[in-house]
């Protein structure tokens, strides 16, 4: 008998039980469908790395652990499905199962996490901001239960670059800003104190109109944010402060939603955290190595705040975490052992704040 008439019926079998064992992976790996959602549109870094190196990464991750699991992602972004600072509460109630949040615009649900806002001219590079926060939740239980009260999981810090002041008219020292509006965040408006000049509340998906339309004549914002969201295009004047690199805000998951999750599938959460904050400290480095050459091509007129210039503003602000920090205290909260805690991690860090909020 010919040798391949002997083997057809070996072949045909092996070719069957493949078949039947690829037919069986198929049928054991589950898709489950999640929403992440963002106030933020995808124009911006750091959401971005959200959905490339934190949910697609979970995929990955899955895939390493044995493709049990195939999550199908819906991404409602760009305030889809609720705008910043609506997200916090979007995510309490279970909209998403995964998200994020910014404390900036929750202070009243996450205090203790806007302490960096409340110190400012101590930490400003992103790195370091980043080492910082991810140190606070790690060390301090109190910053931690807060996102265990609202129902949530805290997976990741991510910090924003530092601050600039985007300005229609060039901005040289400190009495250039008497009597000028200038749009911020939150507690960033408290960097204004002693400047003479009015604070205007927005956020960075909000400030171009605003500074278009003339509710502010100046802003406050990360040099990323000038960047992504091309506000030099209505404020050509940008002037480096060395103000403060913030903890912008954090990835989170709801915690009902997280907790009937496979265990594979949290697993893959954490890691996938960790890897975004990698890359999207990557991403910034490489969006900031060429920004003020992209910036100033378009238009955009640099210049620095004299260190003088800057001594004096640190100098002339309020005691603004000693303040913040005995308002907590007094609602029961550990307000001045987290400023004390947060700026024995800036000297980890190897910086000399310009102004010692803990001393």
């Amino acid at each position: 008998m010919r040798l391949d008439r002997l083997l057809r019926p070996v072949i045909a079998t092996a070719a069957f039980v493949a078949l039947a064992a690829a037919s069986a992976v198929a049928q054991a790996q589950q898709t489950l469908r999640l929403t992440f959602a963002s106030g933020y549109p995808p124009t911006f870094i750091f959401v971005q790395e959200m959905q490339r190196s934190f949910a697609e990464e979970m995929n990955r991750e899955l895939a390493r652990k044995g493709n049990r699991y195939r999550i199908e992602w819906n991404f409602a972004l760009a305030g889809t499905l609720a705008r910043i600072p609506g997200m916090l509460e979007a995510m309490e109630t279970g909209q998403a199962e995964f998200g994020h949040v910014a404390h900036l615009f929750a202070p009243g649900k996450l205090p203790l996490q806007n302490v960096d806002a409340y110190t400012p001219f101590a930490l400003p590079d992103h790195r370091n901001a980043g080492r910082v926060a991810q140190e606070l939740i790690r060390d301090v239980p109190a910053v931690r239960e807060q996102y265990t009260r609202l129902g949530l999981v805290h997976l990741s810090d991510f910090p924003l670059d530092d601050y600039v002041l985007v300005s229609k008219v060039p901005i040289n020292s400190m009495a250039d800003l008497r009597g000028r509006k200038v749009g911020g965040a939150g507690a960033n408006l408290n960097w204004l104190q002693g400047t003479g000049a009015a604070g205007v509340a927005t956020t960075g998906a909000q400030a171009y109109t605003d500074l278009k339309n003339g509710v502010f004549d100046a802003l406050l914002a990360p040099l990323s944010f000038v960047l992504n969201a091309k506000y030099h295009e209505v404020a050509p004047h940008i002037v480096r402060l060395n103000v403060a690199s913030l903890n912008a805000g954090q990835i989170v998951a709801n915690r009902a939603a997280y907790d009937k999750l496979p265990p594979e599938v949290r697993e893959a959460a954490v890691a996938a955290a960790a890897t975004f904050r990698t890359r999207y400290n990557d991403a910034l480095d490489k969006a900031l190595a060429d920004v003020e050459k992209t910036l100033t091509a378009a238009g955009a007129k640099f210049s620095t705040l004299p260190a003088a210039e800057r001594a004096r503003w640190a100098a002339s602000l309020p005691d603004l975490a000693g303040n913040w920090a005995r308002e907590l205290d007094a609602k029961g909260l550990p307000g001045t052992a987290v400023v004390k805690a947060h700026m024995a991690a800036v000297r980890r860090a190897g910086l000399e704040p310009a102004r010692a909020w803990d001393r």
